[in-house]
């Protein structure tokens, strides 16, 4: 039996679909785990469909592939409304002239899930946002002002999202937006949808 990068990953996906589907296998993640098997599985001779089997099954369900899919694995979830609750008293504190809107996470890798990213209005209806909330330091960095609509502040965060899986449209910054106290309701259609999206923007370090 000739054995395929195409069924090392397709086993890969279905067997954690299986096992633990909460889990999640992004293309990265299957690419390089696909291929290490492949190579690990051409040493073996007399490749039956069983033995296919079985090997795969052995190998994935070692301690050390789990390792290898959690460090992989991308952070999706919105902000939480104890981190909501944090930017807010900052801005209140801080930058009373600016309502939060909107909050992204930074970075879908694990390791940045303490990273965000804010939009914000102002009374004269004019946007602002930031590429960094630091939750453990409470700071806010790296402010863009002067634009007209939230998918301008989305063109200006998405430039510093880090994302670390190449499939942006099911795990990158818009993913993980999350609205502050029905701020939706409150922007007109056409600042949420927009219009011209301004590419050029004026970047301000710190507050």
């Amino acid at each position: 039996m000739e054995i395929l990068l195409d069924d090392v990953k397709e086993y890969i996906k279905q067997y954690f679909k299986e096992t633990n589907p909460g889990i999640v296998i992004t293309k990265r993640i299957e690419d390089k785990l696909g291929q290490h098997i492949l190579n690990a599985l051409s040493d073996l001779s007399d490749m039956s469909k069983e033995r296919f089997t079985n090997a795969m099954t052995d190998f994935l369900s070692g301690e050390g592939v789990m390792s290898f899919i959690l460090e992989r694995q991308p952070i999706v979830s919105p902000a939480s409304e104890e981190v909501k609750s944090s930017i807010k008293n900052y801005f209140s504190s801080e930058l009373s002239g600016y309502k939060p809107i909107a909050v992204y996470r930074k970075s879908n890798h694990p390791e940045d899930s303490n990273l965000y990213m804010v939009a914000a209005r102002n009374e004269e209806g004019v946007f602002a946002c930031w590429t960094s909330f630091n939750t453990k330091t409470e700071s806010l960095n790296y402010g863009h002002y002067n634009l007209t609509d939230l998918p301008s502040c989305n063109h200006v965060l998405e430039e510093y999202f880090n994302d670390i899986t190449d499939e942006p449209e099911k795990y990158g910054m818009k993913s993980t937006m999350a609205y502050f106290d029905n701020q939706e309701n409150k922007i007109n259609k056409g600042e949420i949808e927009g219009g011209e999206v301004i590419s050029i923007h004026h970047r301000k370090s710190g507050r």
